[in-house]
């Protein structure tokens, strides 16, 4: 599966404006709701994703938007895209790399 790195970044963009504040539970859950709606649909838009199955990429992106949401930086989930700092871009996209690979390892048989 590729990761859907693009999509999270417009997730991340949408997410939370509160800046330093700790990301509760709620909100890590809602993200990773969010993430895994839009990485199903970037899996299934992509051409090179075709021969995967449904439950495939619904395994895929339930992995990877959980470990995104989990291992996301408080202050790069408080704080919108367009005011991200480069180190919270670098960070972000550290994460979600991270995260396509261990969910690309688990999800393959």
């Amino acid at each position: 599966m590729k990761p859907c790195a693009i999509l999270t970044l417009s997730a991340l963009a949408l997410t939370l404006t509160t800046a330093h504040a700790q990301v509760s539970r709620e909100q890590r859950d809602q993200f990773a709701a969010r993430t895994v709606d839009r990485c199903i649909q970037s899996q299934r838009a992509d051409p090179t994703q075709a021969a995967q199955t449904d439950a495939a990429i619904r395994e895929f992106c339930a992995c990877y938007a959980r470990r995104v949401a989990d291992a996301m930086p408080d202050d790069v989930l408080n704080t919108s895209m367009s005011a991200a700092t480069p180190q919270q871009l670098e960070a972000a996209q550290s994460v979600m790399r991270q995260s396509a690979q261990a969910c690309r390892g688990a999800t393959q048989p």
